[in-house]
């Protein structure tokens, strides 16, 4: 019983650090650059100099803007619960967004919005 228990500390232990590498990560300013939809392999939108789209993660918020007018920016409480991340929506609506991939250069998001869709940043 006693392995058991030790056995289930550490595997707490491990998520919480992933968990904590994750946050670290996410952290900054990201640049989008495509949303796919995944069921017809289709780029519904492909972001460029003319029409950028950033989100601004910190530590409590993530801040979606173009830069150009951050008075109209939308801004969203965040968390992040195992391998997704968890966003309150401004109707006290969750939504969860599966962290594909993440890393120093890029995050891979995958979420269900009118189909699966999958959606590429860059980190700035």
């Amino acid at each position: 019983m006693k392995n058991i228990y030790i056995l289930f500390t550490i595997l707490i232990l491990l998520s919480s650090c992933r968990n904590q590498e994750k946050k670290e990560l996410i952290l900054g300013d990201w640049k989008f650059l495509s949303s796919t939809n995944l069921r017809t392999n289709k780029i519904i939108k492909k972001f460029d100099k003319t029409d950028p789209l950033f989100a601004i993660i910190n530590k409590d918020l993530i801040i979606l803007t173009d830069k150009k007018e951050k008075a109209k920016a939308d801004k969203f409480p965040w968390k992040i619960v195992g391998d997704s991340l968890k966003i309150l929506l401004e109707n006290k609506d969750t939504l969860s967004i599966y962290l594909k991939e993440i890393n120093h250069e890029k995050m891979i998001l995958d979420f269900y919005f009118l189909g699966k869709t999958r959606i590429i940043l860059e980190k700035q």
